[in-house]
């Protein structure tokens, strides 16, 4: 099958390109990526190249897709798996696989096993090790700023239109998220926090209680 993905050569160096994703085995399952977030670390991965931790060192011969954090739904089931998994299924994954004490992560590491792509192809270890999630999948909207919608002329109604996902919760931004990571407390543990209050009534909805959305400033 064709997909069409970015893959990194290199640092800085990122490519748009269509190409042909080798046939299953077994043991691996290929899905349709609907959503990707933008993350910080992707950013982090271009600039540093190979000098990233969990970039492979051939990666100018053997590109990566970059993209860790994405759900989609399921085309084709290798046979091992046909018990657990069905095509039409809808999937999200845990991305920090830790296999076998490797660095290896989606988005990073894979040839073929990414986000920013059509279609990719999930190896064994993702479900080997309970990292592929099924069943409904909602949308959570990260680190939203209202100036920052406003200034790209879209709302939260456009990312549900584009993912094409049932909305779970909206997180705003908050600038004080690095200082508890610094610390090491955790973010839910503050009272008077905005994203975490937004958390928790993500916790909440998933709990099955009506929460109203914050208002984001």
């Amino acid at each position: 099958m064709k997909t069409r993905a970015v893959r990194m050569y290199g640092t800085r160096d990122l490519r748009l390109e269509e190409f042909e994703l080798p046939e299953i085995r077994e043991d691996e399952i290929l899905v349709k990526v609907m959503s990707d977030s933008i993350c910080m670390s992707t950013y982090k991965l271009a600039e540093q190249g190979k000098k990233h931790k969990r970039a492979p060192q051939n990666i100018d011969t053997n590109p990566v897709i970059i993209g860790h954090e994405f759900a989609g739904v399921i085309v084709e089931v290798g046979e091992k798996w046909k018990d657990q998994f069905k095509p039409g299924m809808k999937f999200t994954l845990q991305p920090a696989l830790n296999y076998k004490g490797t660095m290896w992560s989606p988005g990073y590491s894979y040839e073929f096993f990414g986000g920013d792509t059509t279609y990719c192809v999930i190896p064994a270890e993702v479900m080997e090790l309970g990292c592929l999630g099924r069943g409904q999948v909602h949308l959570v909207v990260n680190r939203c700023r209202r100036k920052l919608l406003k200034s790209l002329h879209q709302t939260i109604d456009d990312a549900i239109d584009s993912a094409g996902l049932p909305l779970l919760g909206v997180i705003p931004e908050d600038e004080t998220m690095p200082l508890y990571a610094g610390r090491g407390v955790p973010l839910l543990s503050t009272n008077n926090n905005c994203a975490a209050s937004a958390y928790r009534n993500i916790a909440k909805r998933i709990d099955g209680r009506r929460v109203a959305l914050m208002r984001i400033r």
